[in-house]
């Protein structure tokens, strides 16, 4: 189970259809919508942890 049932970047639950990456911080995101976060962002979107 991740620390968050929710995507922090675009609000939706989780669900078992989902692609879903687990960060080392342990927040976990639609893979798509960390892939666009990433493209300018250097840290986690939720607490901010560097990668």
């Amino acid at each position: 189970k991740f620390i968050n049932e929710e995507c922090c970047i675009c609000s939706e639950e989780f669900v078992q259809s989902s692609f879903i990456y687990e960060m080392s911080c342990r927040h976990a995101f639609h893979f798509k919508c960390l892939d666009m976060w990433l493209e300018n962002e250097g840290s986690c979107p939720c607490c901010r942890k560097d990668i």
